[in-house]
């Protein structure tokens, strides 16, 4: 599995911490949006806006945004209180749906107060 995610969003690197990858799937790849490769090149290639989603790789299968975030928290745990909660926001295709283009929002706020520059 490849996570492709805005890493100098402290909210998008927290959700990706908290979410506690790399203890569940040992070959999970974490790559922030911002880096050049061939892997945000293709997918900026093919039509994906890394500004406005994050991107999960699984079993050859491209999720984006709102169903990379749906993708991710089905395949979570639900140990703790925050996967849980996130799980309730987004493991529902229309909440997440819903939910989503908030989320986006408030990291494109977040980004413009700490003086970051978008993807």
């Amino acid at each position: 599995m490849t996570v492709i995610y805005d890493a100098e969003c402290p909210f998008c690197a927290s959700y990706i911490r908290l979410s506690r990858l790399r203890h569940q799937f040992a070959d999970v790849r974490l790559i922030s949006a911002r880096e050049k490769n061939d892997v945000t090149a293709q997918l900026v290639e093919d039509g994906y806006d890394l500004n406005d989603g994050m991107v999960v790789i699984h079993n050859d299968v491209i999720y984006y945004g709102a169903e990379a975030m749906t993708h991710l928290s089905l395949l979570s745990t639900r140990s703790d209180i925050f996967n849980r909660t996130t799980a309730f926001f987004v493991s529902g295709k229309m909440r997440a749906q819903f939910f989503y283009p908030v989320f986006k929002v408030i990291r494109k706020a977040t980004l413009f107060v700490l003086g970051r520059k978008q993807i």
